[in-house]
């Protein structure tokens, strides 16, 4: 919740990528090749955002707005990864 503390929600983000790297890495199947190179670069940073340590407890504007954009960033990466992932179907258009 937006009213959490930012360390709590930074750990809890890092929890989430952690759980959706597990996620995708328990199809068993190699995605390095089905996905796009954004997609693979964004799942480098879902490694790099697991791995979070809150260092420093300040909660600063800044902060907290470079939270808010690396929800976002990560929110639309999983949008990417899925369209990556989704096969076509009888309703897609082959050109």
């Amino acid at each position: 919740a937006d009213n959490e503390l930012l360390e709590e929600r930074t750990m809890a983000l890092a929890s989430w990528c952690s759980g959706f790297l597990a996620g995708l890495g328990s199809s068993g199947k190699d995605l390095t090749q089905a996905l796009s190179e954004e997609a693979n670069e964004a799942l480098r940073d879902f490694h790099e955002i697991s791995k979070a340590v809150v260092a420093d407890t300040r909660e600063t504007e800044e902060e907290e707005t470079a939270f808010v954009e690396l929800v976002e960033y990560l929110r639309v990466a999983v949008l990417m990864i899925q369209e990556d992932m989704r096969a076509p179907d009888a309703q897609d258009q082959v050109h």
